[in-house]
């Protein structure tokens, strides 16, 4: 979510591009996994998504360091209900559906064979946390309910 909302000089230019041609947000579509195309390439490596784009970064650092055998894992990873820009029930659901559904599938362009292990931040909304987006990263609100569907499962599990 940050880097979608909070990034905007870094966003590469040809995300930018489509956007002049319909009312599509091509950032949010990269950002929340629902991008129709590689939208980015790094040499041979074509990303759809930030995420793979994010977690193959740290794969690069980690080889510069010597260290190509470790893991990632990511710790948190999510998107707000309200509070911000694109705060919403509706992309956030988007978000950690098709996060689910990603990383259950595949690695990433750098690693396509290693599944990332993958934490989604947050379960319940904390709502002492003060500033409005920092309160509403939960599945579940306060009160248990869900703020949007969500599925763990795919059809291939059951």
């Amino acid at each position: 979510y940050y880097s979608y909302a909070f990034n905007k000089p870094e966003v590469p230019l040809e995300l930018n591009q489509g956007q002049s041609q319909s009312n599509r947000d091509i950032r949010l579509e990269y950002a929340n996994f629902r991008s129709a195309s590689f939208l980015v390439q790094d040499g041979q490596l074509k990303y759809q998504n930030v995420f793979d784009a994010m977690v193959d970064s740290v794969y690069v650092a980690l080889e510069k360091a010597g260290a190509s055998s470790l893991d990632v894992v990511v710790a948190e990873t999510g998107w707000p209900t309200c509070g911000g820009t694109a705060a919403d029930a509706n992309n956030a659901g988007t978000f950690n559906n098709n996060l689910i559904s990603h990383i259950k599938k595949t690695g990433t362009p750098k690693r396509p064979q290693n599944c990332v292990e993958t934490y989604i931040y947050n379960l319940i909304d904390e709502d002492k946390r003060g500033k409005e987006l920092e309160a509403h990263w939960g599945i579940f609100d306060q009160n248990k309910q869900a703020r949007y569907p969500i599925s763990f499962w795919s059809p291939s599990d059951q």
